[in-house]
C-alpha cells in the first residue's frame, strides 16, 4: 500500500472553508512530513476516514498531496461535492460489461490510488465476471478487516437509522448471492458471500441502538490504541534526537577554551 504525504497549500483562508471538526483537527496536524497513515494513527481516525478527509481538504484548496500536478485546480464540482459531505465517485460509472456500479464505501476512492492487496493473478481466473467487477470484489474483500462498518456502508458515524438502511439497500444487491445465480464464479463465490455477510452485519449492528453503542466503544478504544502505538513508536526517535542535542551541548559547554581558540599554524599557551 502506498502512503501519501499531504502539505499545506499557502494562501488558503481557513475561515472560509466549510470544515467539519474532524477535518479542522486533521488539518492542524499536517506538517508536510507525516503520511496519511501517520496522521491516522496520531488523530485516532480510521485510515479510510483520514484519506477521505485529506481528499476533501485537497479539493477545497487547503492542501496538496504527493502526485498531484503542481498548481492543479480542484475538479469541477469537487468543492460543491465536499460541501455535501461527499466526493465524486468514479465507481458510479458503468463497467465495460454494461453493469451499473454503485459506490463501495468511503475507501473506494483511496482504493483506486493504492497498490492492490490481492495477487493480480487472481484477475485471470476464468469466471463470469467483468474485469471491473473482479477488481471491485477483490479490493473490498481484502480490505474487509480494515474498514469500519461506517466506511463499509459509506456513511458517516453520525448517520441515522434511515441513512444506514438506505446505504445498505444501495450496496447489498451488488453482493447478494441471488445476483450471481447460475453464474460460474470460482473462488469469487466465497469472497462475494463474505462481503455480503459483512455488509449485513454492519447494517444489523448500526441499526441497533445497543449494538451500535458497543461497536462505537470498540472503535474508540481501537483508535486510542493506534494513537498510543504511534506515540510509542515515535518516542525512541524523539529520545534519540534529544539525547544527541544534549550531548552536543554538553560537549560544547565543557570543551577546553584553548582547543576552541587554537588555529592551524599557531600555538596555544
Amino acid at each position: 500500500m502506498t502512503f501519501r504525504v499531504p502539505r499545506l497549500k499557502p494562501g488558503y483562508d481557513l475561515k472560509s472553508l466549510p470544515l467539519k471538526p474532524a477535518e479542522a483537527f486533521l488539518l492542524s496536524r499536517i506538517d508536510g512530513v507525516l503520511t496519511d497513515r501517520d496522521l491516522s494513527l496520531i488523530t485516532g481516525m480510521s485510515h479510510g476516514d483520514t484519506v477521505e478527509a485529506l481528499r476533501r481538504l485537497r479539493d477545497l484548496g487547503a492542501i496538496t498531496l504527493d502526485g498531484d500536478a503542481a498548481g492543479q485546480p480542484p475538479l469541477r464540482g469537487a468543492s460543491e461535492a465536499g460541501r455535501r459531505g461527499g466526493a465524486a465517485d468514479p465507481e458510479r460509472a458503468m463497467s465495460s460489461g454494461g453493469e451499473p456500479v454503485p459506490p463501495l464505501g468511503r475507501d473506494a476512492l483511496h482504493q483506486a490510488e493504492s497498490l492492490p492487496l490481492y495477487d493480480p493473478a487472481e484477475l485471470d481466473e476464468p469466471v463470469e465476471l467483468t474485469p471491473e467487477r473482479k477488481r471491485r470484489i477483490l479490493d473490498l474483500y481484502y480490505r474487509l478487516e480494515d474498514l469500519s462498518y461506517y466506511a463499509l456502508l459509506g456513511v458517516s458515524d453520525q448517520a441515522d437509522k434511515k441513512q444506514i438502511k438506505s446505504a445498505y439497500y444501495l450496496l447489498a444487491p451488488e453482493f447478494h448471492p441471488d445476483t450471481y445465480f447460475r453464474k460460474q464464479l470460482g473462488s469469487y463465490k466465497q469472497k462475494i458471500e463474505a462481503i455480503f455477510t459483512r455488509i449485513t452485519l454492519a447494517q444489523d449492528t448500526l441499526t441497533s441502538k445497543q449494538r451500535r453503542a458497543e461497536y462505537d466503544g470498540y472503535l474508540e478504544q481501537t483508535h486510542k490504541n493506534r494513537a498510543m502505538a504511534a506515540l510509542i513508536e515515535q518516542t525512541p526517535r524523539d529520545i534519540a534526537t534529544i539525547t544527541t542535542a544534549v550531548d552536543a551541548s554538553v560537549r560544547a559547554a565543557f570543551a577546553d577554551p584553548r582547543d576552541v581558540a587554537a588555529s592551524p599554524g599557531r600555538y596555544s599557551s
